[in-house]
């Protein structure tokens, strides 16, 4: 019924979540991310005992590596790229449905130059590279929609 919300009960999750980041030496940065998320229902009137939360995964994780070139002709221009991992995932309150997992892989290309007034960069963006099909939910609803296919942007700006 819209608009009514009944208790759920008594619900635990437990888990960790690390996230690392750093300059693994001059010009290369790494970003490291992971989760373990562990839920159940313990008693409830509305949902089945035992059941994990709606749209949380047991694990998550992404690594993002860039570099960028110290000095030379090619000073300032950079490689990107990012590994994003989801497991599946329950779809419904009754834990009976789930979502696939995913990987996902991301690329970039970028460059900054100083100019005497300001600042100019630019970037190549590549989402989804290898085009992966996978779906995503909303954490409010059990609608389900379709993730973003190879997508590549391209961005030009000027600081003044």
């Amino acid at each position: 019924i819209p608009g009514f919300s009944i208790n759920g009960g008594e619900q635990r999750s437990r888990g960790f979540e690390f996230d690392i980041a750093g300059e693994v030496f001059k010009g290369l940065n790494l970003i490291a991310s992971y989760s373990y998320i562990d839920t159940e229902v313990l008693k409830s009137s509305s949902l089945p005992e035992g059941a994990n939360f709606r749209n949380v995964p047991h694990n998550s994780g992404s690594l993002w590596a860039k570099y960028t070139i110290q000095d030379g002709t090619f000073k300032n221009l950079g490689f990107g790229a990012g590994v994003f991992y989801t497991d599946g995932r329950p779809l419904d309150d009754a834990d009976t449905l789930t979502l696939d997992g995913y990987t996902r892989v991301d690329l970039g290309i970028y460059y900054a130059h100083a100019l005497p007034v300001g600042a100019f960069n630019m970037s190549l963006n590549v989402k989804n590279l290898t085009d992966e099909t996978y779906m995503k939910s909303s954490l409010a609803t059990s609608r389900v929609f379709p993730g973003e296919p190879r997508s590549v942007f391209l961005t030009i700006g000027f600081k003044f």
